[in-house]
């Protein structure tokens, strides 16, 4: 019933599946930035990075390690937190580790028992509150917020890598009632009036050269972008539930 269809990678292959996307591409991908450009009926439009952050009463920047793995070290058992329905974040550490490397990583890090917490600002909420050390996955978007608000939190920069990231992205439908329409939103998406939607969302965009809303998140961070067949999200979430939720980390009360 819609002429424009706009959600992350793993709903955007799903239509792509059933023949429901229109085969357009927008003009206007001259001027997106070369790592968010992806073959596909579809366009990024902005997108969400997942940093870890830590609550400064509790843990300094020194204390944190500089490698994921450094999280399995006992000393942080019960003083971490992950989200409830992380199979996206899971998905970019095992993309960007390797296959062996982030199974490896995930087993250990749910042995030191992180706090499941569904939802970035409850988990950031909680980071602020003390109710733990250190957030794996927290939203760059959500952590400014809170630091610009005052909560006694940072995140950890540089950050370990890969440090995931999950585009926002766009499509037209197949039969779009309004199909004209359709493709004129999908290159505003693209300029910078457009742009700067997603900047007032606090999303970094997708264009060259567009502002980034958290500046020094991304210091010395190697990116794994997270777009269509980058990543098996299906997968993702099946190892996620067999690591975490079938007797790995506890989920918050």
């Amino acid at each position: 019933m819609g002429d424009v269809y706009g959600g992350a990678a793993v709903d955007q292959v799903a239509l792509e599946n059933i023949g429901a996307l229109a085969d357009y591409r927008p003009a206007n991908e001259e001027f997106v930035d070369e790592d968010f450009l992806m073959d596909g009926p579809y366009a990024a439009t902005g997108y969400l990075s997942y940093h870890p952050a830590y609550n400064t009463n509790l843990v300094s920047q020194e204390d944190l390690p500089d490698e994921w793995m450094g999280y399995c070290d006992p000393k942080w058992d019960g003083r971490l937190a992950i989200d409830q329905e992380g199979a996206e974040w899971v998905a970019g550490i095992i993309e960007g580790m390797g296959e062996e490397d982030g199974l490896a990583f995930l087993q250990c890090l749910a042995a030191n028992n992180p706090r499941l917490v569904r939802g970035s600002t409850n988990r950031t909420e909680l980071l602020a509150a003390g109710e733990f050390a250190v957030q794996l996955d927290g939203y760059g978007h959500r952590i400014k917020q809170f630091e610009e608000e005052g909560a006694p939190i940072k995140a950890q920069v540089p950050s370990p890598s890969p440090l995931p990231v999950v585009l926002d992205m766009s499509s037209v439908f197949e039969d779009a009632p309004h199909p004209n329409a359709a493709r004129l939103l999908q290159e505003f998406f693209l300029t910078p009036a457009g742009q700067e939607v997603f900047l007032v969302q606090g999303k970094p965009g997708v264009a060259l050269g567009a502002e980034d809303p958290y500046p020094g998140y991304f210091e010395d961070a190697e990116l794994q972008v997270l777009g269509p067949g980058d990543a098996d999200f299906e997968d993702a979430f099946i190892i996620f539930t067999d690591i975490f939720l079938s007797g790995g980390g506890a989920p918050a009360p």
